[in-house]
C-alpha cells in the first residue's frame, strides 16, 4: 500500500484517515523497535538516503539500509492488515 500525502496529478491531499493511519503506523513501529522508527523517519520526513542516514546514526550504510528494509516490512505490513486492531505487530 502506497499513501501519497499529494496527488501528483489532480492536486488533492491525503484524506484525514489515511495521515491517522500513518501516524498509528509510525507510532507503533517506534514503540516496536525504536531504533528502526527513527531510521523510517529519517528516509520518509527527512529525505535522507541510507547512506546519510547511516552517518547520522553512526552505522555502516549496510546495516542502515538493513535497518530501513526492516521498517519498510513493518511499516507495510501494519498498513495492509487491519488499521484499527488492537495488538501491536513485531518489528523482528
Amino acid at each position: 500500500m502506497r499513501i501519497a500525502l499529494v496527488d501528483r496529478n489532480s492536486g488533492t491531499t491525503t484524506s484525514d484517515d489515511e495521515l491517522r493511519l500513518m501516524d498509528r503506523a509510525f507510532e507503533a513501529l517506534r514503540e516496536s523497535n525504536p531504533e528502526l522508527g527513527q531510521m523510517a523517519e529519517f528516509r520518509v520526513f527527512g529525505g535522507l538516503s541510507a547512506e546519510a542516514a547511516a552517518r547520522v546514526v553512526g552505522l555502516s550504510p549496510g546495516a542502515a539500509k538493513r535497518q530501513w528494509s526492516q521498517a519498510k516490512a513493518f511499516l507495510m505490513r501494519f498498513l495492509e492488515e487491519d488499521p484499527q486492531r488492537q495488538e501491536p505487530v513485531s518489528a523482528y
